[in-house]
Protein backbone atom coordinates (compact mmCIF):
# COMPACT_ATOMS: atom_id res chain seq x y z
CA UNK A 1 0.00 0.00 0.00
CA UNK A 2 2.67 2.47 1.14
CA UNK A 3 6.23 1.23 0.01
CA UNK A 4 7.90 4.85 -0.12
CA UNK A 5 10.23 5.16 2.87
CA UNK A 6 8.19 7.34 6.23
CA UNK A 7 11.27 9.43 7.03
CA UNK A 8 10.82 11.67 4.39
CA UNK A 9 7.58 12.68 5.16
CA UNK A 10 8.29 12.64 9.55
CA UNK A 11 11.06 14.97 8.85
CA UNK A 12 9.44 18.05 8.09
CA UNK A 13 7.55 17.51 12.29
CA UNK A 14 10.28 18.21 14.35
CA UNK A 15 11.64 20.83 11.87
CA UNK A 16 8.53 22.92 12.25
CA UNK A 17 8.58 22.38 15.90
CA UNK A 18 12.38 23.86 16.28
CA UNK A 19 11.89 26.30 14.10
CA UNK A 20 8.87 27.91 16.73
CA UNK A 21 10.43 26.53 19.41
CA UNK A 22 12.28 29.71 20.81
CA UNK A 23 9.73 32.06 19.44
CA UNK A 24 7.03 30.88 21.45
CA UNK A 25 8.81 30.22 24.29
CA UNK A 26 9.60 34.49 24.20
CA UNK A 27 6.04 34.96 24.05
CA UNK A 28 4.67 32.55 26.08
CA UNK A 29 7.79 34.24 29.00
CA UNK A 30 6.65 37.70 27.76
CA UNK A 31 2.70 37.12 28.11
CA UNK A 32 3.37 35.30 31.40
CA UNK A 33 5.52 37.95 32.99
CA UNK A 34 3.15 40.53 32.72
CA UNK A 35 2.18 42.24 36.45
CA UNK A 36 -0.89 41.84 38.54
CA UNK A 37 -1.45 39.50 41.30
CA UNK A 38 -2.10 36.00 39.53
CA UNK A 39 0.73 36.73 37.25
CA UNK A 40 2.93 33.26 38.62
CA UNK A 41 0.58 31.31 38.33
CA UNK A 42 -1.20 32.73 34.95
CA UNK A 43 3.12 32.41 33.68
CA UNK A 44 3.61 28.71 34.54
CA UNK A 45 -0.20 28.04 33.01
CA UNK A 46 0.98 29.58 29.78
CA UNK A 47 4.95 27.88 30.37
CA UNK A 48 2.85 24.71 30.65
CA UNK A 49 1.86 24.77 26.64
CA UNK A 50 5.92 25.26 26.01
CA UNK A 51 6.70 21.90 28.13
CA UNK A 52 4.36 20.30 26.04
CA UNK A 53 5.66 21.40 23.18
CA UNK A 54 8.86 20.40 23.45
CA UNK A 55 7.78 16.91 24.44
CA UNK A 56 6.19 16.40 21.15
CA UNK A 57 9.24 17.98 19.89
CA UNK A 58 11.35 15.51 21.31
CA UNK A 59 8.99 12.04 20.50
CA UNK A 60 9.28 13.98 16.86
CA UNK A 61 12.76 13.81 16.61
CA UNK A 62 12.95 10.32 17.92
CA UNK A 63 10.32 8.87 15.54
CA UNK A 64 11.88 10.59 12.17
CA UNK A 65 15.47 8.78 13.58
CA UNK A 66 13.53 5.65 13.87
CA UNK A 67 12.48 5.87 10.12
CA UNK A 68 15.73 7.11 8.94
CA UNK A 69 17.66 4.19 10.85
CA UNK A 70 15.18 1.90 8.41
CA UNK A 71 15.98 3.59 5.58
CA UNK A 72 19.76 4.26 5.92
CA UNK A 73 20.19 0.44 5.73
CA UNK A 74 18.73 0.74 2.39
CA UNK A 75 20.24 3.57 1.17
CA UNK A 76 23.77 2.19 2.79
CA UNK A 77 23.27 -1.50 0.71
CA UNK A 78 22.18 0.76 -2.51
CA UNK A 79 25.61 2.84 -2.84
CA UNK A 80 28.26 0.20 -1.47
CA UNK A 81 30.55 1.37 -3.62
CA UNK A 82 30.11 5.21 -3.64
CA UNK A 83 32.76 7.06 -2.79
CA UNK A 84 32.91 8.84 -0.46
CA UNK A 85 31.27 6.12 1.50
CA UNK A 86 27.72 6.57 1.80
CA UNK A 87 27.53 4.64 4.97
CA UNK A 88 30.43 7.77 6.46
CA UNK A 89 27.77 10.21 5.21
CA UNK A 90 24.63 8.50 6.96
CA UNK A 91 26.61 8.40 9.79
CA UNK A 92 27.42 11.91 10.08
CA UNK A 93 23.90 12.70 9.42
CA UNK A 94 22.77 10.49 12.00
CA UNK A 95 24.78 11.73 14.59
CA UNK A 96 23.71 15.38 14.21
CA UNK A 97 19.93 13.79 14.95
CA UNK A 98 21.25 12.38 17.70
CA UNK A 99 22.36 15.84 18.62
CA UNK A 100 19.37 17.34 18.37
CA UNK A 101 17.55 14.72 20.32
CA UNK A 102 20.00 15.03 23.33
CA UNK A 103 19.39 18.82 22.90
CA UNK A 104 15.48 18.55 22.80
CA UNK A 105 15.88 16.71 25.42
CA UNK A 106 17.94 18.66 27.87
CA UNK A 107 15.84 21.77 26.58
CA UNK A 108 12.43 19.84 27.92
CA UNK A 109 13.97 19.38 31.37
CA UNK A 110 14.92 22.89 31.48
CA UNK A 111 10.72 23.61 30.54
CA UNK A 112 9.94 21.15 33.01
CA UNK A 113 12.33 23.05 35.73
CA UNK A 114 10.61 26.19 34.97
CA UNK A 115 7.25 25.33 36.31
CA UNK A 116 8.73 25.03 39.75
CA UNK A 117 7.55 28.43 41.31
CA UNK A 118 10.64 30.38 42.37
CA UNK A 119 13.20 32.75 41.29
CA UNK A 120 14.99 30.25 39.59
CA UNK A 121 11.50 29.85 37.34
CA UNK A 122 12.41 33.01 35.25
CA UNK A 123 16.39 31.74 34.82
CA UNK A 124 15.16 28.30 33.13
CA UNK A 125 12.83 29.70 31.61
CA UNK A 126 15.08 31.83 29.48
CA UNK A 127 17.64 28.34 29.36
CA UNK A 128 15.11 26.65 27.80
CA UNK A 129 14.58 29.39 25.23
CA UNK A 130 18.38 29.53 24.98
CA UNK A 131 18.88 25.89 24.36
CA UNK A 132 15.73 25.20 22.03
CA UNK A 133 17.56 28.40 19.58
CA UNK A 134 20.83 26.00 19.86
CA UNK A 135 18.03 22.69 18.65
CA UNK A 136 17.47 25.33 16.26
CA UNK A 137 20.98 25.26 15.23
CA UNK A 138 21.28 21.54 15.36
CA UNK A 139 18.37 20.83 13.51
CA UNK A 140 19.20 23.41 10.95
CA UNK A 141 22.91 21.26 10.69
CA UNK A 142 21.29 17.90 10.43
CA UNK A 143 19.00 18.75 8.04
CA UNK A 144 21.18 20.14 5.48
CA UNK A 145 23.36 17.03 5.83
CA UNK A 146 19.99 14.59 4.88
CA UNK A 147 19.40 17.34 1.79
CA UNK A 148 23.07 16.54 0.94
CA UNK A 149 22.34 12.94 1.05
CA UNK A 150 19.35 13.33 -1.39
CA UNK A 151 20.04 15.68 -3.93
CA UNK A 152 23.86 15.68 -3.90
CA UNK A 153 24.45 11.91 -3.35
CA UNK A 154 21.15 10.77 -4.83
CA UNK A 155 20.24 8.66 -1.69
CA UNK A 156 16.26 8.57 -2.58
CA UNK A 157 17.62 6.45 -5.67
CA UNK A 158 17.89 3.42 -3.51
CA UNK A 159 14.05 3.13 -3.23
CA UNK A 160 13.39 3.94 -6.29
CA UNK A 161 12.12 0.88 -8.73
CA UNK A 162 14.57 -0.38 -11.21
CA UNK A 163 12.41 -2.24 -13.56
CA UNK A 164 9.02 -1.27 -14.22
CA UNK A 165 6.17 -2.69 -12.37
CA UNK A 166 4.69 -6.21 -13.85
CA UNK A 167 1.50 -5.17 -15.08
CA UNK A 168 2.65 -1.95 -17.07
CA UNK A 169 2.02 -2.53 -20.67
CA UNK A 170 5.66 -1.85 -22.46
CA UNK A 171 4.13 -1.16 -25.83
CA UNK A 172 2.66 1.94 -24.34
CA UNK A 173 6.22 3.64 -23.77
CA UNK A 174 7.17 6.01 -26.12
CA UNK A 175 10.08 5.67 -28.40
CA UNK A 176 13.33 7.79 -28.13
CA UNK A 177 13.73 10.83 -31.09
Amino acid sequence: MFDLPLHPALVHLPLAFVFFGPLLGVAMLRAGLKGGEDSENRRRGLWRYVVIRIFVQSLAVYATMVTGERDSDVVIAHFEESEPPIATLVGSHEDAATWLLLVSLGSLLLSFMALKPGPQSRTLSLATIAVQTLALACAVYTAKLGGELVYRHGAAEAHLETQPPADQDQSRTPAAP
